[in-house]
């Protein structure tokens, strides 16, 4: 165990929201295995019941936490000396670091979630009852918001996702697509409700799915009364129209859009609801354009989406 299988579980996880009871899920959990006298309720914060019940779920207890106040989460790293401040200049956050935050500055933690990515100086960092939901935040590690860093000894490596570019020069492309189809899956799954099979293989069900959830995400942006039903005919075309989703953009279209390149095998850095384009996805989306001899414009235009769920 370690945190491969912590972060499969908060993939899995990922999306889940107060507005579709799913953080009862993770609290009962958490209150299932606590170790602390005090019982969670279904209306306390469960930021750091996400990162304690997301560790007993992957079998790693006692790698972080156990615990649901932030304050205790701290304590706990600095008693095993794995506690690093945000003040310490010579510290670069890493992949499976768990971030405290500090929003009023009064030195006491109001918030906690783990760090998935690091792009420079930017943190992506996966939270339990951020906005209500368990999703993603972008950050500079230059933020005051941030207190600091515990650093559990996963005990092993914490980096499963290379990018395709990556992949396809180390020959491991085929391993690496199939890890992002099928977290791609979850995300799909996560975000239209609907069940399809989590395997990484891109089939029948998962290809219907594409239109799924394009479909799903123009119902949310532009109220469009589609059937979401996986099948692609006059009115989903028609409702789509001349749609596209670009860098600095934020709106479910471009939650369809990443989760699509994560169906084809491509890694945009991150699933948000409503979706965030930024450099990832860009990124992402050049080489998604690349690979099929479109346009290179980093634009997420007809083409592009027809070609993604086709």
């Amino acid at each position: 165990m370690g945190y491969i299988e912590y972060k499969n579980v908060l993939d899995g996880w990922y999306g889940y929201s107060e507005a579709k009871g799913q953080d009862d899920i993770i609290i009962d959990i958490y209150n299932a295995q606590r170790v602390e006298s005090y019982k969670m309720t279904h209306n306390d914060p469960w930021c750091h019941a996400t990162v304690s019940a997301a560790a007993y779920k992957s079998g790693n207890q006692g790698r972080v936490p156990n615990t649901a106040y932030c304050p205790y989460g701290i304590n706990w790293f600095k008693a095993r000396g794995l506690w690093t401040a945000r003040y310490v200049s010579n510290y670069n956050p890493a992949v499976g670091d768990i971030l405290y935050y500090d929003w009023g500055g009064d030195g006491v933690s109001d918030h906690v979630g783990t760090i998935i990515a690091v792009n420079g100086n930017t943190l992506v960092v996966r939270e339990g009852n951020k906005n209500d939901m368990l999703t993603d935040r972008q950050i500079s590690k230059w933020s005051t918001l941030i207190m600091g860093y515990g650093r559990p000894n996963w005990g092993g490596q914490t980096s499963i996702i290379i990018t395709q570019a990556q992949a396809i020069q180390s020959g491991t492309y085929g391993i690496a697509r199939k890890d992002l189809i099928k977290i791609g899956q979850q995300h799909a799954i996560n975000f239209t409700g609907v069940q399809i099979s989590v395997d990484g293989i891109p089939g029948t069900e998962t290809s219907r799915m594409k239109k799924r959830v394009v479909q799903h995400a123009m119902n949310m942006d532009y109220n469009s009364g589609l059937r979401e039903d996986g099948i692609w005919g006059r009115l989903s075309d028609g409702a789509f129209g001349t749609h596209y989703v670009c860098e600095g953009e934020t709106q479910y279209m471009v939650t369809a859009w990443e989760i699509l390149l994560m169906l084809n095998g491509y890694d945009p850095k991150g699933v948000e609801h409503p979706g965030k384009f930024g450099s990832g996805c860009a990124d992402a989306t050049d080489l998604f354009q690349k690979d099929h001899n479109l346009v290179r414009d980093k634009v997420a235009g007809r083409k592009s989406f027809m070609t993604a769920m086709n």
